[in-house]
């Protein structure tokens, strides 16, 4: 996962699985690692020509992957900080996502199309280009067999779909369309047993839909406000959704009905990522702070303060006991998930010659 950061030369900021690095892509066509204890940089990888647009970290943290403005899929070495290989798009590629297995990569294209690749033989597998309308989320199933775009975004001269398309990676085709949401559908995510997907929509619902019948399972109305980011429990029987109208709600999956409303933040909360125990949610927010949160009383037990911009990124290290945030202030800090403080922050900024 990556996350655009605004207002600042850097555009997107990814960390690796292991907790270890942060790697950021510029307008400058420029990637640079860092290192999350020393706050120093690692690597400066040259050789896009344009914005770098997405990144994207193999599971073993041994390689990232960016594309970029260019058109272009570059694969380096986060060991030597050399490029690995290329792969031409032609258009510029706007996410990428690995599949679990670490053996493909999904990019998203400015045209609306989806390509595979496959990572050892460097070529192209699949093409998916049936989305009429601008995709804003990829999802890929933990048993690396489907593919899930979400789509919307009405314009003057285009139709919004509103819509969800599962894909089969083992053959190629178009398995369902999931239609239902009456506005974009910005977020989602699929449970660990890769039956379910859940959807977040600027129509202020989320959907639930069964995979194997492509049917709508529930619709849960609560916001007040479009629905930004949702996050699953571990043990797949929880969905947290985070939303425009400053708050996080906790669903109960089994029954579509609202466990637990998470009030406090003072704008939109923009991220919310959960401990690998399931037992917190730490949601990101506009108006510059984190905060944790008990999943089984919905107490706040810290409110993080130290961003001076919106956090649109966050993730937690492997062993549960530290969160990592990514800020428009382009800085990353890190923060003890035990005592709330602030452990290390630096800025993720560029030298330019000109």
């Amino acid at each position: 996962m990556s996350w655009f950061l605004i207002g600042s030369d850097i555009e997107v900021v990814t960390l690796t699985p292991d907790g270890t690095r942060a790697i950021s892509g510029s307008d400058d066509g420029i990637v640079k690692v860092w290192d999350l204890k020393t706050g120093k940089e690692v690597f400066t990888l040259a050789g896009h020509k344009s914005s770098i647009l997405t990144l994207t970290v193999t599971p073993d943290s041994k390689r990232v992957i960016s594309g970029s403005d260019d058109g272009t899929i570059k694969v380096w070495n986060l060991t030597t900080g050399k490029e690995v290989f290329l792969l031409c798009d032609g258009y510029s590629v706007l996410a990428l996502m690995l599949t679990p297995d670490g053996k493909r990569v999904i990019s998203l294209l400015r045209d609306k199309k989806l390509k595979v690749w496959d990572l050892i033989t460097k070529k192209e597998v699949f093409t998916f280009d049936k989305h009429k309308s601008k995709i804003w989320a990829i999802a890929v199933t933990p048993d690396s067999k489907q593919i899930i775009s979400a789509s919307g975004d009405k314009t003057l001269f285009e139709y919004a779909d509103n819509i969800l398309k599962v894909w089969s990676l083992e053959t190629g085709k178009e398995v369902f369309t999931l239609s239902g949401h009456k506005d974009s559908v910005w977020a989602v995510a699929i449970t660990p047993d890769s039956k379910q997907v859940i959807s977040g929509s600027m129509d202020n619902t989320l959907k639930v839909w069964s995979l194997a019948t492509g049917k709508e399972m529930f619709t849960l109305c609560g916001h007040r406000a479009s629905v930004w980011a949702v996050a699953i429990t571990p043990d797949g029987k929880q969905v947290i959704s985070a939303s425009v109208d400053k708050t996080l709600k906790v669903w109960d999956l089994a029954t579509g009905k609202e466990v637990l409303t998470l009030s406090g933040h003072r704008a939109s909360v923009l991220a919310a990522a959960i401990t690998p125990d399931g037992k917190q949610v730490i949601s990101g927010s506009d108006d510059s702070t984190l905060k944790v949160w008990d999943l089984i009383t919905g107490v706040e037990i810290f409110t993080l303060s130290g961003h001076s911009d919106s956090v649109r990124g966050l993730m937690i290290t492997p062993d549960g006991k530290q969160v990592i945030s990514a800020s428009d202030d382009s800085t990353i800090k890190v923060w003890n998930l035990i005592t709330g403080e602030m452990l290390n922050s630096f800025v993720i900024s560029y030298i330019r010659d000109d």
